[in-house]
């Protein structure tokens, strides 16, 4: 008897079915038998061997849907159940899922005749609603003191969702027994509020996607403020090839952008957390561009040397030095005339500048298309004034 076809497509869209494992394993077998390592030929349906392979890819077909499922739960659109919250619970996304909460109020009991003694409605005592016909449990032992008519009592709804939420005035029955219905009768003077419905995974799985959505995830900008936070990296940019492939690169604290900190990029930009379905990105350095400089000064005394290089090392590479902080080039950042003479003219003994770039005054220094200007060596000239 042949086997009952199943199948299923697996993440990437390749179909899977229990008749082409079956084929694959006697294909398998095929290519033994040319080579003298078999002697099985009959693989006809009801054959031992036709029926063990069978079996076999039973069990196969079972663990690849079983892959494919787990596969398919990092992510929004294909997660379901505790994998979904899961998901809500990541700290990019922090979006839990809205439980069921039953609804609460007031219940308000009162007696057609006052008694002479203190009435106590007892805790626990159901009630309904004459909507829909909800059960509600008082909350509170309520004690309607002698000589008074009425009191008010917590009390809340037995089923969680909205329907909890009752208008005033319908919380009108009374059905414990051991209460007398023609002595006591119940209402509430205001509407039950708090009842909310579980959400559902559709529900739940829209509202991550608008979340994620509106906080700009999967972005060019979200893509770039994930590579910033990685440790060692000063800055990246997303390079895009017109696909779903994209080049990150990474400008380092330190400069080329050493190996490990692209290694821990690329790790931060392969967490299926923090990627959206169907994105993948490689690592890389921008090109850098090596300047070498000359700063003549003008001075009424001459300057610390090694100060004057810590200045202009933290303006290319970002730091703090000397009471001065810069936050360093970015990729594809440009350097002006202005930005090199500003740093100098800080100094109250310094009285002109000159920078030198190629033997020529500067004028603007850009880097390569998707590169940074790396600091190369600085000779500093100073004259007394």
């Amino acid at each position: 008897m042949a086997i009952e076809e199943v199948t299923f497509r697996n993440i990437i869209g390749e179909e899977v079915n229990l008749s082409n494992l079956v084929l694959q394993m006697i294909g398998y077998y095929e290519l033994k038998r040319e080579v003298g390592e078999t002697k099985l030929t009959d693989f006809n349906e009801g054959s031992e061997i036709r029926n063990l392979l069978e079996a076999v890819a039973v069990m196969s077909y079972a663990i690849l849907e079983d892959e494919n499922e787990a596969g398919k739960l990092p992510f929004i659109e294909l997660s379901y159940g505790s994998y979904l919250d899961r998901i809500g619970a990541n700290p990019f996304i922090n979006l839990p899922r809205i439980l069921g909460n039953v609804s609460t109020g007031m219940a308000q009991f009162t007696l057609s005749t006052a008694q002479d003694y203190d009435y106590v409605i007892p805790a626990q005592t159901l009630l309904e609603d004459n909507v829909n016909e909800l059960e509600f449990v008082t909350l509170a032992d309520l004690t309607i003191f002698a000589g008074d008519l009425t009191g008010e009592v917590v009390c809340e709804c037995l089923t969680e969702g909205v329907d909890g939420n009752i208008p005033s005035g319908t919380l009108t029955v009374i059905t414990e027994d051991g209460i007398d219905t023609d002595l006591v009768s119940v209402t509430n003077s205001e509407a039950f509020e708090g009842g909310t419905d579980y959400e559902d995974d559709e529900d739940y799985r829209e509202r991550l996607l608008g979340n994620v959505r509106a906080d700009g995830f999967g972005t060019v900008g979200y893509y770039t403020a994930l590579g910033g936070d990685v440790d060692g990296v000063h800055d990246v940019k997303l390079v895009s090839d017109n696909t779903y492939t994209r080049k990150v690169l990474v400008n380092g604290d330190v400069k080329p952008t050493p190996d490990s900190v692209l290694l821990d990029v690329l790790a931060e930009f392969s967490n299926v957390n923090s990627v959206v379905l169907g994105h993948t990105f490689t690592v890389d350095r921008p090109t850098y561009t090596t300047v070498d400089l000359t700063v003549n000064l003008g001075v009424v005394a001459e300057l610390d040397s090694e100060m004057l290089q810590d200045v202009i090392q933290i303006f290319f590479d970002g730091g703090s030095a000397w009471e001065m902080e810069y936050t360093g080039l970015n990729i594809d950042e440009a350097v002006t005339k202005d930005m090199l003479y500003s740093l100098f003219e800080v100094f109250a003994d310094v009285v002109s500048v000159e920078v030198l770039y190629d033997g020529e005054v500067i004028s603007e220094i850009a880097p390569a298309s998707d590169g940074v200007l790396k600091l190369g060596t600085v000779t500093f000239n100073q004259t007394v004034v």
